[in-house]
């Protein structure tokens, strides 16, 4: 067999893990459309642990929000709830293994794990959302079952491929 090809291990790892990584993303989108306020659980542990970092540099989506939203993280991490929280998670597991999502909504703050297709929990994803419910955190799963079709799929020569005009 030529190593230029994925084994079906290894392409089912990619696959679940490429899913996993679509589901956050709807679930972000989904939960924003059901008023709910999205927190980067990485995020937050990081402003916690160094009150006076900048993300400026950082890339993804939500740390550029956190720009915008930085007193939205400091007036969160001032609930006890959910910095007793991320510092017993610190404590306990090293920082590894938070949740997907810390959201709030009205009063109610919810740590939620985003899985798809058959996927469960981890041991250690359901010691942390127990620990989020013993911090007075509403522990949730976000179960999404995605199907992604390829409609058409044409293999074409980059000269016939429709290219930005120039503005």
């Amino acid at each position: 067999m030529n190593s230029d090809y994925l084994t079906d291990a290894e392409f089912l790892r990619r696959k679940a893990s490429l899913s996993g990584t679509l589901a956050e993303s709807l679930a972000h989108r989904i939960l924003s459309l059901k008023g709910f306020h999205l927190y980067s659980p990485w995020l937050l542990q990081m402003k916690l642990e160094q009150p006076t970092v900048e993300y400026f540099d950082l890339q993804n989506e939500l740390a550029k929000s956190a720009i915008e939203r930085d007193s939205d993280y400091k007036i969160l991490l001032k609930d006890q709830r959910v910095s007793g929280f991320l510092k017993e998670v610190v404590k306990t597991f090293r920082g590894s293994g938070l949740p997907d999502i810390i959201a709030k909504k009205g009063r109610e703050i919810y740590a939620i794990e985003v899985k798809t297709g058959r996927s469960y929990l981890l041991l250690t994803q359901t010691k942390i959302l127990e620990l989020a419910s013993r911090h007075g955190i509403k522990p949730y799963v976000l179960h999404m079952k995605i199907d992604v079709k390829v409609k058409e799929a044409n293999l074409m020569k980059m000269e016939s491929y429709p290219r930005k005009r120039k503005s």
